[in-house]
């Protein structure tokens, strides 16, 4: 009796998982339909859709991220009743972060083509006969983390865990670390980020005119993060020849050979550089919205590829994974990242935005690097208590003018863009820590504070200097 309860359980949770999957693809949908029809009835629709996603999803939060969601959550709600907002305030309030959640949903469908290709098996040959030494062992992984984090977004962290196990290091601190700044650095450029894209649009920026700047900064993200690591790369270079010794050339894909390795690795690099040019490309000449462009290249890039590569049945079967597996686990974030919205669209109702800008300006003056500090500081403080960087981000994007504190808005989203990245490496409520805590059996705390703290640190002080250097 007790063993058929479980399995009705088990059914019912199954099918709630697969309803709220297809229910958030028809999310994202409607965000691009609505881009085109501009229609207030299915603006009023999606609103709706949000709310029932969020109510569905609320029971599957657990520890601090339900709290910190709860709490947003009566805030928001505590501050519309309080100014009396109407109805068509608190639709458009939940509806604040769609942008970011469509790109959240579509962006991992990127990932098919490079499974289709065959690429991951060459990546973990050439980790494997990578030079011995562990400096560029640490490099290569950091660049492999970025690299692949622009089209499989978190799912990458899991990809370079797998071809790590074939690195001839296995200092587990390097690694994680390598992965852990890598793959948050592209949140400071990539379009193909939820948080790119939402930071631009809510500021009313060109992804183009911040795209030189913001790759700069990744390249200081690199060099920090090799220097922070320099002793202890140079102590896992003791032991470096006994671990490479234990690595056998034919342990990985023994069926590829060189020649075949380095061709698959630039057809991957290319793959990777068609679609950032594409995204350009349409961005420069059609004038829509970055994120609009994303989510129409997520959706059709991958079907058009396993067209061409004649894998439809193999495109369609990832698809249904993604729908029925993937987005029903990533419903917490989402959850997050929707109600993080509700509550920046309440904090605007309260005018506290103008209060505080007041402040900083007086507190600074025409010193805009001192309130850059002090924006970096609240971003990156907020995220080592445990608040995901989304909160203070959409809050300071969506409220705050940045011509009223002195900052071009390009200025504004980097800095925004890069406090985000920075400060998601030492913060153990987002995703991508906790990921790396559960692949590598470790304790998130230890990534964020103990293994990242001084990177982050460093990082934080340097990006007001970098803007201020480079003259966004």
């Amino acid at each position: 009796m007790k063993q058929n309860e479980r399995q009705n359980n088990g059914t019912r949770e199954s099918t709630k998982d697969h309803f709220l999957g297809v229910f958030l693809v028809a999310i994202a949908f409607g965000y691009i339909f609505n881009y085109f029809l501009e229609s207030q009835l299915l603006e009023k629709i999606l609103s709706v859709g949000i709310v029932v996603f969020i109510v569905l999803s609320l029971s599957a939060l657990q520890g601090s991220l339900k709290i910190i969601t709860y709490f947003l959550l009566l805030a928001a709600i505590v501050i519309f009743v309080g100014v009396r907002a109407p109805i068509g305030e608190w639709l458009d309030g939940v509806r604040v972060n769609l942008t970011l959640v469509s790109i959240f949903t579509l962006v991992p469908l990127l990932g098919i083509p490079v499974r289709l290709g065959g690429y991951l098996e060459s990546l973990k040959q050439l980790f494997a006969r990578v030079n011995p030494r562990s400096s560029l062992v640490f490099l290569v992984t950091q660049t492999l983390a970025h690299a692949l984090g622009v089209v499989f977004n978190i799912g990458s962290i899991s990809i370079v865990h797998y071809l790590s196990k074939a690195a001839p290091i296995q200092s587990t601190r390097l690694l994680v670390s390598a992965i852990n700044r890598g793959f948050l650095s592209v949140i400071f450029w990539s379009p193909y980020f939820g948080a790119v894209a939402v930071v631009l649009s809510m500021l009313s920026t060109k992804w183009g005119t911040i795209l030189p700047f913001s790759l700069g900064f990744v390249l200081v993200s690199f060099l920090v993060s090799f220097l922070v690591d320099w002793s202890l790369i140079q102590k896992a270079d003791a032991s470096f020849a006994m671990e490479m010794s234990a690595t056998k050339e034919g342990d990985y894909a023994p069926h590829l050979n060189t020649r075949y390795v380095k061709k698959k690795v630039i057809e991957l690099s290319l793959l990777l550089l068609v679609m950032m040019m594409i995204v350009l490309g349409v961005e420069f000449f059609s004038g829509l919205e970055v994120a609009v462009i994303i989510c129409l290249v997520a959706l059709l890039f991958p079907l058009l590829w396993s067209f061409f590569h004649r894998n439809q049945a193999i495109y369609f079967t990832e698809l249904k994974g993604h729908v029925f597996e993937t987005l029903p686990r990533m419903r917490k974030e989402v959850v997050l990242f929707l109600v993080s919205g509700f509550f920046s669209a309440a904090f605007m109702k309260t005018n506290m935005s103008s209060t505080l800008i007041t402040l900083v300006t007086d507190l600074f003056g025409e010193f805009t690097i001192g309130i850059a500090y002090c924006i970096v500081l609240v971003i990156v403080i907020s995220s080592v208590a445990g608040l995901h960087p989304i909160v203070p981000v959409t809050v300071f994007a969506s409220s705050f003018d940045p011509n009223l504190l002195g900052f071009s808005p390009e200025y504004f989203s980097v800095l925004l863009l890069a406090s985000w990245g920075v400060s998601s490496t030492i913060s153990p409520a987002t995703a991508s820590s906790n990921l790396l805590a559960n692949l590598w059996h470790i304790e998130v705390t230890k990534i964020a504070f103990h293994w990242n703290l001084k990177y982050g640190i460093i990082m934080a002080i340097l990006l007001p200097i970098y803007l201020k250097v480079v003259e966004v």
